[in-house]
């Protein structure tokens, strides 16, 4: 598992360009779509069911300027976006060759980064991208193993993450350069950690998310997102006193986020 550098975002950012968002419904994707071995990028929102919930006008708006800022990485580097496989606030992306949806993840994490968003806090979007042989079915939607592989990528990725599968980075190590920079999360990275308890604390394992926030938290103290999931389970459990000092600490560390998502559901 691969992370950019440093830990939320890719190192090296071009230039934003503003291209206009395409209506793929006017395409015939059973042309477009790749075949074979393919590159899928995923992403969605975290956080998106509580803001959804509480903030249902301000999503109407964000949802609308993420898929406009989405569509423009995508036409800058030849993704293709087939819509029915993206539900609500997150999609699926295909392209030809590893290296060109890297830089789509690279150029939309910038952008939407750069976003002033209608939110108390910032829009925080999780990406993964992963190659695999994968197949079009009749709906022009992908099937197989990869797409299967590649959602469960997203779904430990934290807000404002690219996770790399091996067998993507393997195959655009050599292709980028010094366009991006990469950093292999290891074993039992805080990064490592920190996703690995998001996964258990989606299964309802909260014993085990918990005891994961608190090894990713002992190698970096300051992790905001660790904290913030940390408190939650803490005040599930009726420790409230714990549960507000994750939260203070998660404030005094990121102030921005922990206000827009302070105890955020899980998705």
């Amino acid at each position: 598992m691969f992370c950019p550098t440093p830990a939320a975002m890719l190192a090296t950012m071009s230039q934003h360009v503003e291209i206009p968002s395409l209506n793929w419904s006017e395409l015939s994707l059973s042309e477009l779509l790749p075949t074979g071995t393919v590159t899928l990028l995923l992403s969605d929102v975290e956080g998106s069911t509580r803001l959804w919930e509480t903030q249902p006008e301000q999503m109407t708006a964000v949802l609308a300027l993420l898929n406009q800022t989405v569509n423009a990485a995508l036409a800058a580097h030849g993704g293709v976006r087939p819509l029915e496989q993206g539900e609500g606030d997150s999609f699926v992306a295909a392209f030809a060759r590893a290296s060109d949806a890297v830089l789509a993840a690279r150029d939309a994490q910038r952008a939407l980064h750069a976003e002033s968003w209608p939110t108390p806090g910032p829009l925080r979007v999780r990406m993964a991208v992963h190659s695999g042989e994968a197949r079009v079915v009749d709906d022009g939607n992908y099937a197989g193993q990869a797409i299967i592989r590649a959602a469960r990528l997203r779904s430990i990725a934290y807000g404002g993450q690219v996770l790399l599968s091996a067998a993507a980075r393997d195959l655009t190590v050599d292709q980028l350069g010094d366009a991006v920079g990469l950093i292999d999360l290891g074993e039992r990275s805080p990064e490592v950690l920190y996703n690995a308890g998001l996964m258990f604390e989606k299964a309802g394992q909260l014993d085990k998310a918990a005891r994961l926030y608190r090894d990713a938290l002992a190698q970096q103290p300051d992790m905001p997102e660790a904290l913030l999931n940390l408190g939650r389970i803490m005040e599930s459990n009726g420790k409230t006193e714990e549960a507000r000092n994750c939260w203070s600490k998660a404030l005094e560390a990121e102030p921005a986020l922990a206000q827009g998502y302070f105890g955020p559901a899980i998705d």
